[in-house]
Order: structure tokens, then sequence, then C-alpha cells
């Protein structure tokens, strides 16, 4: 059942919208209520939608009683809104750009509109159910599970509480993170926006007067995640974070041995070992970041140390966390820092005479087993 919400102080200017809703689809529950009964409402009846008016009385009069009651659906109970009303652009350009936010002028012909946005919804409020669903489920089986141990292992009501809790919610983030039944986009390896208030290895951090399309004001964390953790009780461990600095995504061209002029197939032979592999002998490549920053390369051998207290949301910060990145990911960054950095230092060798001599030993031996 779809529940629909409209909130209008006028609600016969939206009699035709909800006839017609009701026409095309059946299992629909569309409610009305004005501004001043909207917030408690909204809790109890749950909308799936919510069409929303933004003007108390006429547009002279200037009262916004809507842009109120969308602060609460946004933060307090957020599902998808058509914003219907004699000026829809009085929001902010922040909300107009948010895929789950359409916008529709009052006028003759405007209740097709807005039923064509509500039909664009449904997909998505199908998917918005499956994963409270899945959420729910995950939760209800792990509650269950964890109670038993962490009440035979704490008797301390408080210290139980807190235990119960976070391990809870660690069990609960496992049982999500499934493997998917078919290859995930490149980008979603990225957490963003970056999750938690530390910073952590992997995570992509970006000058704050830097263009957000240039891979040069970008950098990529490589000091452990261990000591950059910071809470109440406890300070980071390091003054300063080692980043590598980002490029052009051409950049990882040198590592797959291929450049501009390289035939297609070759290109993407050569290019998809080191992709398949995560990172080449001196750069990792990043995949792009829809709307928030380009395809990049993090160069593994130019790196740089910033001051911790640089990077953050504050006044006097020069740079701030963009995203952070999910494991497996994480620990392939670690991993590729490694491996351009753990190396011992070795003299040159005659590697061309070593596989020469491999060649000759395995040719030998496969005249022998054909003898």
């Amino acid at each position: 059942m779809l529940k629909v919400l409209f909130i209008e102080d006028e609600p016969t200017s939206i009699e035709t919208v909800i006839e017609e809703l009701e026409q095309k689809i059946k299992a629909i529950k569309c409610e009305v209520k004005k501004f001043r009964n909207a917030k408690a409402f909204i809790r109890s009846f749950s909308p799936d939608i919510v069409v929303l008016d933004i003007f108390r009385g006429s547009i002279q009069e200037n009262e916004t009683a809507g842009l109120r009651v969308y602060e609460s659906i946004w933060n307090e109970r957020f599902c998808p809104i058509v914003i219907y009303s004699a000026r829809p652009n009085d929001i902010s350009d922040e909300v107009k750009e948010h895929p789950f936010i359409q916008l529709v002028q009052k006028g003759a012909g405007s209740e097709e509109s807005v039923i064509s946005h509500i039909e664009s919804f449904l997909p998505h409020v199908e998917a918005i159910h499956e994963i409270q669903n899945n959420v729910r489920e995950c939760m209800n089986r792990e509650l269950k599970e964890t109670a038993p141990r962490v009440f035979q292992a704490i008797s301390d009501t408080d210290k139980r509480r807190d235990v119960f809790i976070r391990t809870s919610r660690r069990r609960i983030a496992a049982m999500m993170d499934q493997p998917p039944d078919e290859p995930i986009a490149c980008w979603e390896q990225y957490l963003y926006p970056p999750v938690g208030s530390s910073l952590m290895t992997g995570d992509i951090i970006r000058k704050k007067t830097g263009d957000k399309n240039t891979p040069g004001n970008y950098f990529v964390v490589l000091t452990p995640s261990c000591d950059l953790v910071g809470s109440r009780a406890r300070k980071p461990s390091v003054a300063s974070v080692l980043v590598a600095y980002c490029t052009q995504v051409e950049s990882v061209l040198r590592d797959a041995q291929v450049d501009r002029n390289t035939k297609m197939k070759r290109f993407k032979e050569k290019l998809l070992l080191v992709l398949t592999r995560g990172y080449g002998s001196l750069c990792l490549p990043l995949p792009e970041l829809p709307g928030v920053f380009p395809y990049m390369t993090v160069e593994l051998k130019k790196l740089e140390l910033i001051n911790l207290k640089l990077i953050g949301k504050g006044t006097s910060c020069k740079y701030f966390r963009v995203a952070s990145v999910d494991s497996p990911f994480r620990e392939m960054i670690s991993w590729a820092y490694l491996q351009v950095t753990g190396r011992p230092g070795l003299p040159d060798r005659d590697l061309n005479d070593w596989a020469d001599h491999i060649y000759r030993t395995v040719s030998q031996s496969d005249q022998g087993v054909d003898a």
C-alpha cells in the first residue's frame, strides 16, 4: 500500500490530483493535513511520499510554513517529496538538486506533473522499503543472538548496555554487508559522506580552496587508522598525517605500459591487469565518485606530511575529508603503499641472464619429457 501525504492549507486545490492518483494506483492511501497538524501526523502515518505546499494562505502573506515541515521531514523521517506550490523555487539550491525532491509550480495542467513525479518515485519507494526491511530483519536476528553472550559475560548493567550496543551495531553492519550477486559499480567502494569523526587510512581529503574537478587538489591518507583515532578519552598518537598526492588518471598508463597511441584491445588488456590487481608498481587508480570528484591516480611515492589540525571543518583548517573507503579497498590501499615502500634496496642484477637461464632450463625439461 503506497501512502501519500498531502500537506496543504487549501485541501480543495489538490482534490483533482488525489482523484486521478486513486484511479491510476489502486493500492494507495492518500491523506491531507494542514501545516499545524503535519509534523505529528508524519510520525504516525509514516508516508512513502509527501506532496508539500510551501505557503500558508496567500503568497502575499509570505508565510513559508511548508519549509519548516520540509526540514522536519528531511531531518527526522526522510522520504521523497514533491514541492507543489505557487513558488516552488523558494527553497535552497541544495534541495533543488536532490533526486528525491521534485518541484511543481501550481497552475493549469500542473496536476499531471505531480502525478508523474509520484509515479517516478515508485521504484525508489520500493527500494527504501527493502532497505528498511533488511535492516529490521538483521537487527531482530542480531539482538536475539548477541544478548545471551553479553549477559553471560558482563554483570555490570551500565557496562553491559554499552557493550551490547557496540557489539550489535558491528554485527548488524557486517550482516548487512553481504557480497552482491553481481559486480558492484566501482564508486561503491567509497563511503560518502565519510563515516565516523576520526580520519582513517584511505580517506580522501581535499584542499578547501581547490577546485573539486582538479585531481591535484586531492590526497589519500596513508597513516594507520589506529594512530588517528580520537575521542574524549584519547587523542591521536600522531601530530601529522602522511598522505599521497593524487594526479590525473593518465598516470596509471605508465604502470600499465600503454599510452594514448596504443590500440584499444591491447590498451584494455594491459590496463585491466592493473585494475584487477588494484594498483600498479608506483600508483593506485581511484574510480570517479560521480558529482564529487573525478577519476584520479594516487602517486604512492609522492608523499607529504600534513598537520592533523589543518584537516577538518574549522575555519583554520586548510583541508577537509571528502570520502572514506570501505573494506576491503581500505586494506588494498595500505597493501599497495607497503608494496612500494617496503621493498629492500637491492643492487642491479643481470636479470636478462637469469631469465635466459630459466628459459633454457624449462626448454630442456620439456625436451626430456617429450623424449
